[in-house]
């Protein structure tokens, strides 16, 4: 059926009274009637569903006199295609066993005229009653909300618009057509085995914006598919871009390009991960890499990089002109779900996706070790900062196990399992004397510590008198002297080493009425200008409600950071997103409280300045927050760089004595600015595509040239390398590698 190529449908849908939609369906007619629950009696939409014949749902004007919407879907793909005013669109998922789909919008960019369209995400949660479907913006705010009547046979469902953004007749339309394709898209996948089937091969991510690739402005950044941004290296002295079909390795400095490498066409649409050696990956901090001290940033191989694909992984070595080394298949049948470097620049670990395995990869030996059922690729393993040994959860049945593996001959030393219910994480202590693994929240507050060889020293359960909802967060101090935990209850404890009881406590109370600490206030002027003016307590943080999130029922501490000498720690509680609050644990007193009118996104101490902390928040506009203890007020920068402002990212980059460096951008442009010790503003500049400064572009690449043959694993030579035979068989790990390692010289 074709749709309207514009929406005429204006003059006949009645004004929307109200910000909730009531959806009311008709067995005899399989046709539902969206109506406002203001008034119910007068229809705004008319949705036609048919059982087999595509389009599946047909959304239409009152008269059924235009078609505004169709939603289309596939036996066995779990993506939908939709159709909105003549503009034809995707939903994708994102995950394979997860509600979570993307689809672009025109409705919610900020030009919605330009090629540029804003990637909306939806996730879902559900109860006995509902099943909700959330529609977040890029900046992971809500925007609509549609509520499945998972037991009604008449009232169907309610939609609900969360922002005035989404209620506009644009915005509206498109919720409405994309909103009950995706749940109609559910209710199939969950009666269908055929979909079952096609969620195993489904190649989930985001959608690549042609409009973008084919037609980016001059001066910004296009970075494929996947939306990949300019990665700092280890030292932040580098950083790596895919701009077209090259590799840039760029100045941090200035943007003028070092050195590049050309990539294959389709490999650079479709790749996924750019990581640093030294990467801030998982259970891995700058201190441990930098040493107990933190000083010797430089003294890293910080010249080495991963990229990959969904299949295919490359290492490139900034100090040689070519391909280093390529890893190809090697998760089989499943995608890639994560890549790190391990201690040393020489390994490579590869997780595959649903955490089935992980490989790691010598790029000496060429061999790989297989370790079957992880926990997970993110949390769930610690590299020891002075040995490289690797501590690691599995749970190959229904315990945990912990795993110490020994570095370079990757034997197995230890096995121990775990008092855990469902171990959420771990990390080894800088001082490499600790390992701290923290259990679900079902467990209560539950933390164990173990020795460096995997003992057990002490369970750690937080002592409340009602009932506490666990563990949100576990950070170690750069020094070891304390162990800090956040829990659901917006509690932060700092359990002292050795011993690890209790020493201090910090709560993020809703009112902040403290005379040692100072309460900042982020104000926006007539011109929209923003600045930091001093609050007067008692001060009340915004809360969660205030901004209805998507992640309502989310709390406690969600962010947590100590700045690189231990003295100062900054936290964030989901109850009170916008507020960050500052503590100093060695006088153990609050310094300061910043109250923003976005929740806060991330933070990031500075490396070398060590008060001196950056903060990012939702909001769609290039602003980055500064806070320095020595600073009579903190700052907020304004940054030109064009609209869309899409997800924008900013980090520390490597700072001269008298000269603060950083950067923010996005996967179209970014730029570096500098500030003073005193927080003015020297420079920003824009970095763009700069094309003359790349060399020839039929540039000879002997690397490329050359490809050795695959080297195949010797189960025998593995199995010898261990101290306890049929240990690797039992515990879950295997030494049968595909030929998968090309070597690059």
């Amino acid at each position: 059926m074709a749709t309207s190529k514009q929406p005429s449908h204006q003059q006949q849908q009645q004004p929307l009274q109200s910000s909730t939609l009531q959806v009311d369906f008709t067995w005899r007619k399989w046709q539902a009637r969206i109506t406002s629950i203001s008034d119910p009696s007068q229809p705004i939409y008319i949705v036609d569903y048919q059982g087999i014949k595509a389009p599946h749902i047909i959304v239409k004007t009152p008269d059924s006199s235009t078609t505004i919407g169709t939603g289309t879907l596939h036996p066995i793909s779990i993506h939908a295609d939709y159709e909105i005013h003549g503009r034809k669109g995707k939903l994708k998922a994102l995950k394979r066993w997860r509600t979570k789909y993307t689809h672009l919008s025109r409705a919610f960019a900020n030009a919605p005229d330009s090629s540029s369209l804003a990637a909306m995400t939806w996730t879902s949660s559900s109860n006995f009653k509902t099943w909700d479907f959330i529609c977040l913006d890029e900046q992971q705010i809500a925007v609509a909300k549609f509520s499945a009547n998972m037991w009604g046979l008449k009232k169907i469902g309610m939609v609900e618009f969360l922002t005035p953004t989404a209620v506009s007749e644009a915005a509206r339309d498109e919720i409405v057509v994309t909103g009950l394709t995706l749940a109609y898209c559910m209710i199939l996948r969950t009666s269908s085995i055929l979909s079952f089937v096609g969620a195993i091969f489904a190649r989930t991510g985001p959608i690549e914006q042609k409009e973008d690739r084919v037609t980016a402005p001059e001066g910004k950044l296009n970075m494929g598919k996947d939306k990949k941004r300019a990665v700092p290296s280890f030292d932040r002295l580098s950083l790596a871009v895919i701009d077209r079909s090259q590799l840039l390795i760029r100045s941090a400095k200035d943007g003028i390009v070092k050195q590049n490498f050309d990539l294959a066409p389709g490999f650079a649409e479709s790749c996924r991960f750019i990581k640093w050696y030294g990467h801030l990956g998982a259970g891995q901090s700058i201190m441990k890499r930098g040493g107990t001290n933190g000083n010797d940033p430089v003294g890293l191989d910080s010249q080495r990089l991963l990229l990959a694909d969904d299949t295919t992984i490359l290492v490139y070595d900034v100090r040689r002109p070519a391909l280093y080394a390529e890893i190809s298949g090697a998760t089989g049948l499943t995608s890639l779900g994560n890549i790190e470097f391990g201690h040393t620049p020489d390994e490579v670990m590869v997780f595959s996706d649903f955490d089935f395995k992980i490989q790691i990869w010598s790029l000496i030996t060429k061999r790989a070790i297989e370790i079957k059922d992880p926990k997970s690729a993110s949390p769930g393993y610690d590299y020891r900062p002075t040995s490289g040994h690797l501590a690691l959860l599995i749970r190959p049945a229904v315990h945990d196990i912990l795993m110490i593996i020994a570095p370079h001959t990757h034997e197995v030393l230890e096995t121990s399992e775990l008092l855990t219910i469902d171990a959420q994480g771990i990390k080894y202590s800088p001082d490499s004397n600790w390992i701290a693994i923290w259990d679900t929240p079902s467990a209560g507050c539950r933390v164990l510590i173990l020795t460096a060889d995997g003992q057990l020293f002490k369970a750690y359960s937080l002592p409340h008198e009602e009932l506490n909802l666990g563990v949100r967060s576990v950070q170690w101090s750069p020094d070891s002297e304390y162990l800090a935990i956040g829990d659901d209850e917006g509690k932060v404890t700092f359990l002292g080493k050795n011993k690890f009881t209790p020493r201090l406590t910090f709560v993020h109370y809703p009112r902040i009425d403290s005379p040692q600490e100072t309460v900042w206030q982020e104000e926006i002027g007539p011109s929209r200008a923003r600045d930091y003016a001093e609050a007067k307590q008692p001060a009340v943080s915004p809360s969660h409600e205030t901004f209805r999130s998507a992640k309502e029922s989310d709390s406690g501490i969600s962010l947590m950071e100590f700045n690189h000498d231990g003295s100062l720690i900054a936290s964030k509680c989901n109850e009170t997103p916008s507020t960050l609050r500052i503590y100093s644990p060695r006088t153990g007193r609050p310094l300061a409280a910043l109250i923003h009118h976005a929740p806060i996104r991330s933070i990031q101490w500075h490396e070398q300045i060590v008060d001196l902390l950056l903060i990012q928040c939702a909001i769609r506009d290039s602003i980055i927050y500064v806070w320095k203890a020595s600073w009579s007020l903190p700052k907020i920068y304004s940054v030109s760089l064009k609209p869309p402002f899409r997800q924008l990212r900013a980090t520390w980059l490597a700072s001269d004595h008298d000269r603060i460096q950083y950067m923010l951008g996005n996967s179209e442009q970014f730029a570096i600015g500098q500030l003073t010790l005193e927080g003015e503003e020297v420079s920003w500049q824009p970095i763009g595509t700069f094309r003359d400064d790349l060399g020839p572009e039929d540039m000879f690449d002997e690397g490329h040239s050359l490809d050795l043959s695959p080297v195949k694993v010797d189960d025998s030579t593995v199995a010898d390398d261990t101290s306890a035979p049929g240990l690797f068989t039992e515990l879950g790990l295997t030494s049968t590698v595909e030929d998968t390692f090309h070597y690059r010289r």
